[in-house]
């Protein structure tokens, strides 16, 4: 299965948790302020109310600053029924409320699932690699030894390197290029250095954002860092500075949430309730929508990616009036089956019922990736004549601890594989069977261990003036290299180069835009590339006949 953009039925959510050591009756909570994105933005908020409700509140300032708007959330506390959260809020401040049927008491594990979309094009969901942008900002941030470039600003040197910066800036790209003039007139020193005057707090916010993609707003530089995106040409965030700049607050829209808000006459103030708090907040997967009809003999199967991958049906019993049915609804899944997704969660939606399905058998995520299927269960009361229409909401995650819904600048991936596609700024080639392919030494050492040594015994011996052949101990007793005056050539062995491709776009990008199989697990076990063999693994994996045989018989 090949999945790297969100499908465009697909709905992206996050999960945001908190973990109260005890909560009050009769009192209010506020929560501090959670970091989303590099923005302190999120908070939860409780109103306890003894032998009557709680409500519980989720607020999100100035959200649509990193990138994203909240579209919905539902809400559950220690595991139970999923609810629905109501919308308040205007356009800097969502907020949205949900109301318990009873107060919280004691220690309480409350998890929110918030539904996001993007407010700039060039921002998108992808289900990748989490670990490409640390790879990428560590080789820079912690000096391997691999950059060629410095940024000076005011008493800060930071390194970087000039095939990333090109590709992402076309004003530093501009200034290399007047720099290597100078360098060949013998005017400058052969390693270019750009001088800023920036806050260095500002500027490392900026190159953090062209290695990662994502954004870590300095807050104490705000204005001057939205200037700086301006000057240096980086489209993704000037479009999200627009945005920006178009939500500050108004006086207008405290009026709009306030009167959005349902008024309760209280006969005292409630006191302020301050439990300790954990709260996590993760990327987690993406919601999928399927709606069908239920009619008196009804079953139906979903495709996803042109495949069936889902199915449900159900069973009824008739009271001994033939008034009342018992209706035994089953949703089951294979999306497990050969490939790393798994389904989290269903909820099952009619007419006058939310309900969360249930899944037996489940202990945890390692026990849904080694079964061959998953089936959820729910139980629903109705008429004898059932004819209504119902959806299904399935919630699905990676199983792979670093592969999740990311929301980042699209152009970090495409830009970087477009320059090793045409050499722009490469300094390696890789002859795999009649092909070859460039790319760039020091992304392809943060990628993979076994490169970063042969790169690194390459050099070694090139300055020993020795002639340039990888060791067969040293690198994968299959490669061998020879230098030439611009770049290295390494002869790769044993791999196919549409195999060999593949593996370097996952290197580049962290998607996948093949189908994973052995000789991709291959080629990433050779190369020590720890998140697509995961993914590989996975789907190759055999089907459990045993594992099978107890589900069916379950079911």
């Amino acid at each position: 299965m090949v999945l790297s953009v969100i499908p465009d039925d697909g709905h992206p959510y996050l999960e945001i948790q908190w973990k109260l050591s005890d909560t009050e009756v009769e009192a209010v909570f506020l929560s501090n302020l959670v970091e989303f994105r590099g923005l302190r933005a999120i908070r939860l908020g409780i109103q306890n109310l003894k032998d009557q409700r709680c409500t519980l509140n989720l607020f999100a300032h100035h959200i649509r600053h990193t990138g994203v708007e909240l579209k919905a959330v539902i809400c559950r506390v220690d595991g139970l029924e999923w609810i629905d959260m109501i919308q308040h809020g205007c356009q800097s401040t969502a907020l949205f409320t949900a109301i318990l049927a009873k107060t919280l008491q004691g220690p309480q594990t409350l998890t929110f699932r918030v539904f996001i979309a993007n407010t700039v094009c060039n921002y998108r969901f992808l289900l990748r690699d989490c670990t490409l942008k640390h790879h990428l900002w560590s080789a820079a941030s912690k000096n391997s030894g691999t950059t060629d470039m410095d940024f000076k600003i005011q008493n800060r040197i930071f390194p970087a390197h000039k095939s990333l910066v090109i590709a992402r800036s076309k004003t530093f790209s501009a200034e290399l290029e007047r720099l290597e003039e100078l360098t060949d007139e013998g005017c400058t020193n052969s390693r270019p250095r750009i001088a800023l005057d920036l806050n260095p707090d500002t500027f490392e916010a900026l190159l953090k954002y062209m290695y990662t993609g994502e954004l870590q707003v300095p807050m104490k530089n705000m204005e001057e860092f939205w200037k700086s995106v301006a000057t240096y040409g980086l489209a993704t965030l000037s479009q999200l500075g627009e945005v920006v700049l178009q939500g500050s607050l108004k006086p207008t829209d405290w009026i709009e949430l306030l009167g959005s808000l349902e008024v309760t006459r209280r006969e005292h103030q409630l006191p302020t309730g301050f439990p300790s708090e954990v709260s996590t907040i993760s990327n987690s997967g993406f919601m999928l929508r399927f709606t069908d009809r239920m009619s008196n003999e009804s079953k139906g199967n979903f495709k996803f990616l042109e495949e069936t991958r889902f199915g449900w049906r159900y069973s009824a019993s008739v009271d001994e009036n033939d008034k009342v049915s018992n209706l035994y609804i089953c949703f089951f899944s294979s999306l497990n089956c050969n490939s790393d997704l798994y389904v989290c969660d269903v909820i099952f939606r009619s007419q006058n019922d939310v309900i969360t399905m249930v899944e037996r058998h489940r202990q945890n995520v390692d026990c849904v990736v080694q079964s061959s299927c998953q089936i959820f269960y729910a139980n629903l009361i109705r008429g004898n004549d059932c004819n209504e229409s119902v959806c299904f909401e399935i919630f699905i995650r990676s199983s792979i601890e670093t592969v999740a819904v990311e929301l980042v600048d699209a152009q970090l991936g495409e830009s970087l594989w477009m320059a090793a596609e045409n050499a722009k700024g490469t300094d390696v080639e890789f002859q795999v069977g009649d092909k070859v392919f460039c790319a760039h030494t020091w992304l392809v050492a943060s990628r993979s261990q076994p490169f970063a040594t042969l790169f690194s015994d390459l050099l070694l011996e090139e300055a020993a003036g020795c002639d340039v052949w990888s060791s067969s101990e040293t690198e994968l007793k299959t490669a061998t290299a020879i230098t030439s005056t611009a770049k290295t050539t390494i002869k790769i062995n044993e791999i196919e180069p549409d195999i060999f491709r593949e593996l370097l776009k996952y290197m580049y990008t962290g998607t996948l835009g093949m189908a994973a199989n052995k000789s991709l697990l291959k080629a990433a076990e050779k190369y020590e590339i720890e998140s697509l063999m995961n993914i590989c693994r996975a789907a190759i994996r055999e089907i459990d006949c045993e594992n099978l045989s107890f589900k069916l018989l379950s079911y």
